[in-house]
């Protein structure tokens, strides 16, 4: 699976999520799922690719999810 990163897309805040997929699309999703209020703090425009990580998980899943709001 691919890794894909998010980041916090408001001007007064922070942090990243991390969550492995198959596309970005898929990681959004997965993400949404995890946390209905992740719409608020990131979206796909905000996702990177990570080519720098591999991981041997089976399924999509959530890795990471750090985001703050000032």
């Amino acid at each position: 699976m691919k890794v894909f990163c998010f980041s916090y897309k408001g001007q007064y805040g922070g942090g990243c999520a991390v969550v492995a997929a198959n596309s970005k699309e898929e990681a959004y999703n997965v993400l949404t799922k995890h946390d209905e209020t992740m719409e608020y703090y990131t979206d796909i425009d905000h996702c990177i690719e990570v080519l720098e990580l591999n991981t041997n998980v089976s399924s999509s899943r959530v890795i990471i999810c750090k985001f703050y709001q000032e």
